[in-house]
């Protein structure tokens, strides 16, 4: 008698010899190996009228010595692992995505703490800027940008014949601020 094996690995169905039971065989399709079921446990014909040889012991042994055919029994298929995998694979690469997103929150480049004074280059003529005590160079770049550090500032600008425009503020770990002075003149 032959039984009737399936590879788990590509679903292959083939046939085995009754004396291999139990032992490991390798797939005639895939080459993977296959375990042959017991006699009792191979995957029958389903259009065939014989009744396993478990049954027909079973029969033997409670009703009297005569066999009798009884319901077969089913045996159902091994699961498709494909879904598994797919979804072990979609797992995967969203843990890697998250992962990467992670990385990038951690080594993004954070802004320079920055001070920008927009003042118009001809306004700026005999002109002085002053961010918390240092005076810094005004040229002709619009907008001025001085990097500062973290924390607490004063910027002043002044300019012949107008009020100074003094500004207080404290800046965060990255933050911008803009300043765009309005001049007034000065009181004779």
């Amino acid at each position: 008698m032959e039984i009737r094996c399936r590879c788990s690995k590509c679903e292959a169905k083939f046939k085995a010899e009754e004396a291999s039971a139990g032992l490991k065989i390798q797939c005639p399709r895939c080459g993977g190996v296959v375990v042959v079921p017991p006699v009792a446990r191979a995957i029958e014909d389903p259009t065939s009228d014989s009744v396993p040889r478990a049954q027909v012991a079973a029969a033997f042994s409670s009703g009297g010595g005569t066999a009798t055919q009884t319901a077969p029994v089913e045996v159902s298929a091994p699961a498709n692992p494909w879904p598994l995998r797919i979804g072990l694979g979609v797992l995967g690469f969203v843990a890697i995505g998250a992962l990467l997103f992670v990385v990038y929150l951690v080594n993004r480049p954070v802004p320079k703490t920055a001070i920008m004074v927009h003042w118009p280059v001809a306004e700026r003529k005999a002109g002085s800027l002053d961010v918390s005590g240092n005076l810094i160079d005004i040229g002709k770049r619009d907008p001025i940008i001085v990097h500062v550090d973290e924390g607490p500032h004063r910027v002043r600008l002044q300019r012949p014949g107008f009020e100074p425009v003094v500004w207080s503020f404290t800046l965060m770990k990255g933050e911008q601020k803009k300043l765009s002075p309005e001049w007034q003149e000065t009181k004779k």
